[in-house]
């Protein structure tokens, strides 16, 4: 009993000094700025902390399966007809885990909107240096189920300045499956000039995903982005399969339905983990045939993707 009195008495006699003290600083100027300043820093640590708690991640849960979408936006920055929720819906209803996206515009501010779209736990990638036609590449990824492992960046120096537009590559994991993707927005161009300085950037990007399997010993690798294989013409993609590599992707991803500029490659000799799964998203079927209203809402391509395995249980 007598502790409780001790204790209740150091209590209040506590109480007084502070209620003293505030008394005091309040009492003159030089105080009263002290007293400012104090009440500022204590916001500051106390918007610090929340701000830090908010969004800090919990450590990702991997399902049995990753997916891995590519998407090219159109010239994605803000403009009058974008439908941001359109485009957030069908990132959700997909399944995502991960998105490369290519032909991000300006600032990538638009990319931001897009993730106070999705809900809390999308996150996404610094963006890539500005590239050929004013582009970005960046990567968008559902915390949820994806750990960015990085450091994102663009590929070699010494093959980068022989693209149009240097690919970009970031290492994720879920699950005990880690993987490097490198995605590209290889060069668009009718006749043969065009088709030439396509055929030269897949050759140096099958070159350089190779030697990042065997010479640097990185065996998860996909490739995935906009290639501008164009049917009618000598397609370029043979450069991986030369090398063994393998598309996953036959499902078309323009409006039309007749190309299939957008894929995904791995090298199956050492990677094992793909199920079978990849596919494009229909998105423009939902506009009634209106291809000019699904361009400027959503994109010109449909996001293409594939599943792959993590070992998770």
């Amino acid at each position: 009993m007598a502790r409780r009195k001790d204790a209740e008495q150091f209590n209040r006699r506590d109480e007084q000094v502070a209620v003293d003290l505030l008394t005091q600083l309040h009492s003159t100027p030089r105080g009263r700025r002290a007293l400012i300043i104090l009440v500022v820093c204590a916001v500051l640590i106390a918007g610090g902390y929340w701000l830090i708690t908010r969004h800090a991640s919990s450590p990702a849960i991997a399902g049995p399966t990753v997916r891995i979408a590519t998407w090219n936006m159109h010239v994605f920055a803000p403009r009058p007809a974008i439908r941001l929720d359109t485009i957030a819906s069908i990132i959700r209803s997909s399944k995502f885990d991960v998105v490369a996206m290519q032909e991000i515009r300006e600032n990538g501010e638009e990319v931001d909107a897009l993730l106070g779209q999705l809900n809390a736990s999308w996150h996404r990638s610094p963006f890539s240096a500005i590239t050929g036609n004013h582009e970005r590449f960046v990567f968008i990824f559902n915390t949820d189920h994806v750990q960015e492992i990085g450091p994102a960046h663009s590929i070699d120096l010494s093959v980068a300045h022989q693209f149009s537009r240097t690919p970009y590559e970031d290492t994720f994991q879920s699950g005990p499956f880690t993987f490097k993707l490198i995605t590209c927005h290889l060069y668009y161009g009718e006749g043969s000039a065009g088709h030439q300085r396509r055929a030269h950037e897949t050759q140096l990007l099958a070159a350089y995903a190779n030697d990042e399997v065997l010479v640097r010993r990185v065996p998860d690798v996909i490739v995935l982005g906009d290639f501008n294989e164009m049917n009618g013409v000598e397609g370029n993609l043979h450069f991986f399969r030369d090398l063994g590599w393998e598309t996953l992707n036959a499902d078309p991803t323009n409006l039309h339905g007749s190309e299939i500029y957008d894929n995904l490659l791995i090298d199956p000799k050492v990677m094992s983990q793909w199920d079978g799964t990849a596919g494009s998203i229909h998105f423009d079927l939902s506009f009634a045939g209106n291809d000019k209203l699904a361009v400027e809402s959503v994109s010109d391509h449909r996001p293409a993707y594939a599943d792959f395995l993590t070992g998770a249980h």
